[in-house]
């Protein structure tokens, strides 16, 4: 490992206030990546003092010694902080696996957890909550009614579309393909692992910052409702995740 201490605290460059227990849990993490064998490379670091007591703490950690104790009141991150982790992860989830969302690891006891967009079974989506929301809401407000898969080769669109009643009688038809709605989470709610539900928002396709736009389609099937227009709804189920790191 390139074992630089600029972030150390006291270091007048870093200003990251890392200290030398925070140092040795990295080095106690980082070890059993290479089944224990570990080599540290000195490569920065400009106070001295700083420096040799996190160089310490981590050569500690290499001959066997657990690491010291964390602050309490120091172990979690800023809000800034997670949202910039937040948009590295997404940014590199396009090219890594492991930086995609996932499932949280559980017992072996319980039932493995479901996604909140959809899990995936032999290429079938199951318990997409997203999407049952959605057509709760369609139905409710203008009438919408799910259309019936048959072709064994489209199943996966099971639960996916939904269209108006009489969208057959209509001369023109509109067919609205769109991915499901992105869910974020009220960033004062990040301190925590757990997502509370009540702090969570179906992301507006259209307007990303007016929350109280909940989900995009309803514009869409006002227009439509507005020129009587026929109205096939197709959400583009969540793509498989590997959950192999």
């Amino acid at each position: 490992m390139s074992a630089g201490f600029d972030a150390a605290a006291g270091d007048p460059i870093g200003g990251c206030e890392v200290t030398p227990a925070g140092y040795a849990h990295m080095t106690h993490m980082l070890m059993p990546l290479a089944e224990g064998k570990t080599v540290l490379v000195l490569e920065g670091g400009y106070n001295l003092e700083s420096t040799a007591k996190s160089a310490l703490a981590c050569v500690k950690v290499l001959m066997g010694e657990p690491p010291g104790p964390l602050d309490p009141w120091r172990t979690y991150a800023s809000e800034a902080t997670i949202r910039v982790v937040n948009k590295v992860l997404a940014v590199q989830s396009k090219y890594w696996n492991c930086c995609r969302p996932q499932a949280p690891t559980m017992d072996g006891a319980s039932p493995p957890p479901e996604r909140l967009n959809g899990t995936f079974s032999h290429d079938l989506a199951d318990g997409d909550v997203i999407r049952a929301y959605q057509m709760k809401k369609a139905q409710e407000r203008w009438g919408m009614v799910p259309l019936s898969i048959v072709k064994e080769d489209m199943k996966l669109f099971e639960d996916q579309v939904f269209c108006s009643k009489d969208f057959f009688d209509k001369k023109t038809l509109v067919l609205f393909i769109h991915d499901a709605p992105d869910v974020v989470i009220n960033p004062s709610a990040l301190m925590s692992p757990k997502m509370n539900l009540s702090d969570a928002y179906l992301v507006s396709l259209i307007s990303i910052s007016a929350y109280s736009q909940v989900d995009a389609s309803e514009r869409y099937y006002q227009w439509v409702h507005g020129k009587e227009f026929g109205l096939i709804d197709v959400n583009i189920p969540p793509t498989p995740i590997d959950h192999e790191v």
